[in-house]
């Protein structure tokens, strides 16, 4: 496990990309900027949401590999493992949102699913 890259907060996420812009529970990212976590296995402790508007490579997960079409959103869950390869330089367009676990904490969604013990489905993803 010692080469997976753990990103367990917004703020080492922003300053692994060069960005300290001070403490947060959102992120809003574009494409390019992750480029620096290419080819490294990472597991992120919050919430993604990739909007896709051109191609951004292969997202592997598990034993799966994921290829997104453009014009497709993408979800990621905390704890989830994945590697982003193959990313094309200078043709990445899109922008992820990132929002720590917490910002759930007593909406009506967290209260109702805080008693199923199931894992999230790993990707989702919507293309048009």
């Amino acid at each position: 496990m010692s080469d997976i890259k753990i990103i367990s907060n917004l703020q080492t996420l922003k300053k692994n990309l060069g960005s300290e812009d001070g403490e947060s529970s959102i992120a809003v990212l574009e494409w390019e900027h992750l480029c620096s976590l290419s080819d490294k296995k990472i597991n992120l402790g919050f919430y993604g949401i990739y909007l896709i508007i051109d191609r951004c490579g292969k997202l592997l997960y598990g034993t799966n590999v994921y290829q997104y079409d453009k014009d497709s959103i993408a979800f990621t869950a905390p704890g989830q493992i994945m590697k982003l390869t193959d990313i094309p330089q200078g043709e990445i367009k899109g922008t992820a949102l990132f929002f720590h676990p917490s910002i759930l904490d007593g909406s009506h969604l967290a209260k109702k699913y805080a008693n199923i013990n199931i894992l999230p489905t790993p990707f989702i993803t919507v293309s048009a």
